[in-house]
C-alpha cells in the first residue's frame, strides 16, 4: 500500500484577516493620497466682476411699475365708488342702454338675420292658408267602421277612454 502524507496547506483565519485588513487600509491611503494631490492643484478663483445688466429688465421694471401704477388708480376709483354707495350718494341706474354696434360685420349679421325672419314669415304664411288635402269627417266615419270591426273580431272588449265604459260589440 501506499502512504500519502498530506502536508497542512490550512492558513489560518487570523492570517487571512489580518491580510485583508491590511490591503484595505493600503487602498484607503491609496484613495485619499489621490484626493489630496486633486485638491493640491486645484486653483481657487474668484469671480469680482461686475454681472451684466440687460437692457429689456430695465425696460421690464418700468412697465411693471407703470402697471402698478395703473392697478393703484383703478383701486382708488373702486373705492370711492364703493365708499359713495356705503354714503348713499349712489342712485340707482336703473335705464337699459342698449349697445348698437356699428361695426360693418355686425350690419351685415343683422341684415342676414333680418332676411331670414322674413322668409320664415312668409313660410308660415304660406303653410297657415293652406287649406287641408283630408276630409276629417271621412277618417271619423273610417275609425269608427274599425273600431266596430275590431270589437267583433276581439275576444276582450275595447276600452273607450277615461271616464267612458267599456264597449262590447
Amino acid at each position: 500500500m501506499a502512504s500519502y502524507t498530506v502536508t497542512s496547506s490550512r492558513v489560518s483565519y487570523d492570517v487571512i484577516k489580518r491580510r485583508k485588513l491590511k490591503k484595505l487600509k493600503m487602498d484607503q491611503e491609496r484613495l485619499a493620497q489621490r484626493e489630496r494631490d486633486k485638491l493640491s492643484h486645484i486653483r481657487s478663483t474668484l469671480d469680482t466682476k461686475q454681472p451684466t445688466s440687460y437692457a429689456y429688465i430695465g425696460l421690464k421694471t418700468t412697465t411693471n411699475r407703470d402697471r402698478a401704477t395703473r392697478i393703484q388708480e383703478q383701486n382708488r376709483k373702486l373705492l370711492d365708488r364703493l365708499l359713495a354707495i356705503d354714503e348713499g350718494k349712489a342712485c340707482l341706474d336703473n335705464r337699459l342702454v342698449e349697445h348698437k354696434p356699428d361695426s360693418e360685420f355686425h350690419r351685415k349679421r343683422n341684415r342676414a338675420a333680418e332676411k331670414i325672419l322674413r322668409e320664415n314669415r312668409e313660410l308660415l304664411r304660406r303653410i297657415e292658408e293652406q287649406q287641408s288635402h283630408y276630409d276629417h269627417r271621412r277618417t271619423y266615419r273610417d275609425y269608427k267602421k274599425h273600431s266596430e270591426m275590431v270589437g267583433k273580431i276581439s275576444k276582450y272588449p275595447l276600452w273607450n277612454g277615461p271616464g267612458n265604459e267599456w264597449r262590447n260589440y
